[in-house]
């Protein structure tokens, strides 16, 4: 953590960096490390400084390669997150993007802040939009959890936008919404809602030897590994479901990004492309997911995976939605 304050920081001035190359994605990774050691706030100012910020220097980016003349291919990889300049601001891949507003409503819901996290909710769906529009049916499996957390962000605040999110969820991931219990209506009378994440682990990452910096491969190792958390709310044994494989949606983009072109030559068809060398690295490597209504009052929690043990003590007001998310990264 301290080294990412430390390069975050203007050296002459002592005053957090507001822009820079690399800057959106060092606040993406002092996000995640901040929520996974519980400060809410400080994940939610980082999410909130690099969405604003990658989608200026994306305009600016298309803006100067469009400007430039430059092929539309060329243009499509930037687009991807899958070709980085040094004379350009990082891009972020579809995935990348597609998380930021869905992690930092979580964060808003641990604040307290609904109404937040259902802004969260629609910045999601324009970034949505957008993938779609540059490349449709991509990252779905990370575009139907966004659309669960809007769900779940909006029941209560703004319901006909969170139906319509889990219309999209269902129609992306079918029987996802029954599986998590997640509903578009608000609480029960008398009731409150508990959402229960779960993150560990850490997805493969990007590596390329100094000599070939163009030679990217993923590595990983135990920490990419799935196990079902054992949570129990109350002393009462629950199964939180996976919801969102983040490691299998970073291969899937990388694989994709290594086919992205065909070229015939002498009668042979060879497939090739480019991958990023650079990525969000502290991102969880799975995500697990479960819904509650339950009584207002103190409700405890426990929850061990990867052989570590969490306790969180939470109080619900009646008709209250609220989000608590437990991270262990490693």
């Amino acid at each position: 953590m301290s080294l990412l304050d430390a390069v975050l920081v203007d050296r002459r001035s002592g005053k957090a960096k507001q822009a820079g190359h690399d800057v959106g994605r060092l606040l993406l990774e002092r996000g995640s490390v901040r929520m996974a050691l519980g400060d809410f706030a400080g994940s939610r100012d980082d999410f909130d400084q690099a969405d604003r910020l990658l989608d200026r220097q994306a305009m600016g980016r298309s803006r100067y390669l469009t400007g430039g003349y430059n092929p539309k291919a060329t243009v499509y990889v930037y687009e991807r997150g899958w070709q980085q300049a040094l004379n350009l601001p990082y891009g972020a891949k579809f995935y990348e993007r597609l998380l930021i507003n869905p992690l930092a409503a979580v964060s808003r819901l641990e604040l307290g802040d609904v109404d937040g996290a259902c802004i969260e909710a629609r910045r999601f769906g324009v970034m949505a939009d957008w993938t779609e529009q540059v490349a449709p049916g991509r990252a779905a499996p990370v575009r139907a959890f966004g659309e669960l957390v809007a769900t779940f962000a909006c029941a209560s605040v703004e319901a006909g936008l969170a139906c319509g999110s889990l219309q999209r969820a269902e129609a992306l991931s079918p029987g996802s919404a029954q599986k998590h219990g997640i509903s578009c209506a608000s609480p029960q009378v008398g009731r409150a809602r508990l959402g229960v994440f779960v993150g560990y682990g850490r997805p493969s990452y990007p590596h390329s030897p100094p000599e070939k910096p163009e030679e990217v491969t993923l590595i990983s190792g135990s920490e990419a590994a799935v196990e079902q958390p054992t949570l129990r709310i109350d002393e009462q044994p629950l199964v939180a479901p996976e919801v969102l494989d983040v490691d299998a949606a970073v291969r899937a983009d990388y694989y994709e990004g290594e086919h992205a072109f065909s070229m015939r030559l002498l009668g042979e068809e060879t497939q090739y492309g480019c991958w990023s060398d650079v990525a969000w690295e502290a991102l969880p490597a799975h995500v697990h997911w479960v819904v509650l209504e339950l009584a207002p009052g103190p409700h405890h929690i426990s929850v061990e995976v990867r052989g570590e043990r969490q306790e969180r003590d939470v109080r619900l007001a009646p008709l209250e939605t609220r989000g608590v998310w437990i991270g262990v990264p490693h």
